[in-house]
Order: structure tokens, then sequence, then C-alpha cells
């Protein structure tokens, strides 16, 4: 490159001084903001891994086992790794939800990186948490899918703690809430498999909490939904089930809220 393109150290120095006071301000305020924001999801995080450390060890691994509707087990047999992935559209929620119960439960190493634009993963290399999917909760052989896993005994068996968590994790990943535009508003868990989500309506009837009969949402596919539409069952599972998902969290504020304008109404 000819000397009079090249960019001089006096010139750089001369445009750092020429920034404008309030060029000067704003860059203060972002560094600022930034810095702020960091400590906040630092303190949410540490705040979330004390609640968590509060969970019974069974409370952990049901949401986990919940959340694995949206992951896979496998064995690599020519890397010879056994992989526990959960997947997500949402690296925030592996953080704050995923990460932190697969640290306190078994105290294993894992990544999360992004395998494709906008999606990413929690991959542990490990035998001995392979063997507990397997043997423990039943997730199903390798190439069979996962339109055939079933609730796992370990889980119907449970308490209700238990098994809110393990609806709460189901509903992180499968779960979907009405949009703003329905006159109605209704939380829906999607699955192909109808023993699942007969099940899953069971659990919820236990808790007080009334779906509404499983329906097709998807002939082509064959998708099913069980989905809660009345007032006083959805205001138990927001309450008893809840979500930790970030989107869906703040849908079902948005639901708590409506819920609670329509009661103001009636009045």
């Amino acid at each position: 490159m000819s000397e009079r393109f090249t960019p001089r150290e006096s010139d750089e120095r001369g445009r750092v001084e020429h920034i404008s006071e309030e060029e000067r301000r704003e860059i203060v305020h972002r560094a600022f903001n930034d810095a702020s924001k960091e400590i906040r999801v630092e303190e949410a995080r540490e705040e979330n891994l004390r609640r968590l450390e509060n969970d019974t060890s069974e409370e952990r691994l049901g949401y986990l086992v919940g959340a694995l509707r949206d992951g896979s087990v496998y064995h690599d047999e020519a890397s010879r790794n056994y992989y526990t992935v959960f997947y997500q559209a949402n690296r925030e929620w592996l953080e704050d939800s995923i990460a932190p119960r697969v640290e306190l439960e078994f105290g294993k190493h894992y990544a999360i990186d992004e395998y494709k634009p906008d999606h990413f993963r929690l991959r542990i290399s490990s035998e001995e948490v392979y063997d507990l999917w397997k043997q423990k909760f039943e997730f199903p052989d390798e190439g069979v899918g996962q339109s055939s896993w079933n609730v796992p005994s370990e889980i119907k068996s449970a308490d209700e703690g238990v098994k809110a968590c393990f609806i709460r994790g189901v509903f992180d990943t499968e779960g979907d809430v009405s949009p703003e535009s329905s006159k109605s508003p209704y939380l829906g868990i999607s699955q192909k498999n109808e023993a699942f989500l007969s099940d899953i309506g069971g659990m919820l009837m236990e808790m007080g909490i009334r779906p509404g009969k499983i329906h097709t949402i998807d002939k082509e596919s064959g998708t099913l939904r069980v989905a809660v539409s009345e007032r006083d069952s959805l205001e138990k599972f927001i309450t008893i089930i809840g979500s930790e998902h970030p989107t869906k969290a703040e849908k079902l504020q948005r639901i708590q809220r409506l819920l609670g304008q329509r009661i103001l109404a009636a009045k």
C-alpha cells in the first residue's frame, strides 16, 4: 500500500481528539449500560442458582427429563462418546436453566455452541449420564424416535413437586401460548404422542388444573395438543407450573395481566 493511503498515528489521534462532547457522553453511556446489564445478568444467574440449590435432586432431574423432549441421548461410536444434548433457539435458557442443573446434579463438563445460525445446543459427554436417561427415565433406543417416549414411570410415581418441574421442562420446550390477537387465552403442549399428552393431562388434573380434550392441530404431521383455557386452570398453571423460558415467561405474564383485567371488568 502506498504511503498516502496509510493512516498515520497523528491522524488516528486527531480523530479521537475531535470527537464531540455529545459523542463522548454517548460512548460512556453505552459502556455504562453494557456493564450494568452484565452485572444484572450475573446477579440473576446467581439468584437462580441459589433457588435451584433449594430444589430437591428429584425436582432438578424432573425438569431436565422434561426438557429432553427437545433433546437427544445417543452413543457416537466413531468418537466413542456418550452424549446428552439439549437444543434451543434461546441460548439464555440453556445457560440459566439447563447448565445450573447439570452442574448441581452431575458436576460434569458441558459445552454450549451455536451449531447452526440462531440454534444452540448444550452437550454433555458422559456414559454415566447417558445411562441415567436410558435406564431410570426410559429414554427410547436410538433410531426409534421420541414419539414412542411416554412419561417415565419414575415421574408418574413422583410427588407433585417433581411432576410440576417435569411439566415445566416439557412446556419450556414443547409448549405454546395463545397469540395476543386471540380472544380466548390458552396454554398448550403439543406432541405426536397421544399417550404422553394423556399422561400430562392426568398429572395436571391431580394439581387441580383442568385441560381440554386432546385435539389435532396439524393433520399432515399428526401433531396433537392438550391445552388449558379455563380461567381458574390458567391461573393455577401459571402459579404451579410456570415457565423458565424467557420468551414464554413473558407471555405467561401477559396472560396473567389479561386474566386480572377480565376479573376487574366482571366486577
